[in-house]
């Protein structure tokens, strides 16, 4: 798998971006709520999975923009009467570059579905704890609170599918060009 940390390949990250590492999304630590809850603090995780998918979507934007590049190369060699025959040294290559890219998205898409999978875990057993501690209460409050956790478990959930989705789709897409 290509480290993107060190990759020495003739192009360069954009400009102000430096992709995540799977391995910095697994070594984050999230400071731990408080006294008076258990579980992580919540800004704490949305900052991460915000980076995550903020990291998903630099890598759509350069995977789609790689597309659109070899897709003006081919029409640039088909207006000139040639077809690419994949026979040249530099298409070998470009071959290999690619498969190593699939490769790479395809551990990010494990890592971040993975991470999505601990992250909604948490989630819900933060919730559940939160909701016992609710139902021991009557006041008003508890009450409210409940109604505000499963909001928040349904929204994350909701959310954490949504990229699930989009992470199978983007997957599926890398595959079919290394297929095509």
């Amino acid at each position: 798998m290509v480290d993107p940390q060190t990759h020495t390949a003739s192009w360069r990250w954009p400009l102000g971006w430096s992709p995540i590492s799977a391995e910095q999304l697994r070594s984050a630590r999230l400071r731990d709520a408080g006294l008076t809850r258990r579980g992580y603090r919540i800004e704490d995780v949305d900052a991460l999975i915000s980076r995550a998918a903020g990291e998903i979507e630099q890598w759509t934007n350069a995977y789609a923009a790689a597309q659109n590049e070899i897709e003006h190369l081919r029409n640039f060699y088909r207006t000139r009467g040639e077809e690419p025959t994949g026979n040249t040294q530099a298409d070998r290559e470009a071959i290999e570059l690619l498969a190593r890219a699939q490769q790479h998205a395809d551990a990010l898409i494990a890592d971040a579905q993975a991470h999505a999978r601990h992250l909604q875990a948490d989630a819900r057993q933060y919730a559940e704890q939160l909701i016992a501690t609710a139902r021991r209460d009557t006041a008003p409050e508890a009450t409210a609170l409940r109604r505000d956790v499963l909001a928040a478990l349904q929204h994350a959930s909701t959310q954490m599918t949504e990229e699930a989705a989009r992470l199978r789709a983007l997957h599926d897409y890398l595959a079919t060009q290394l297929d095509g």
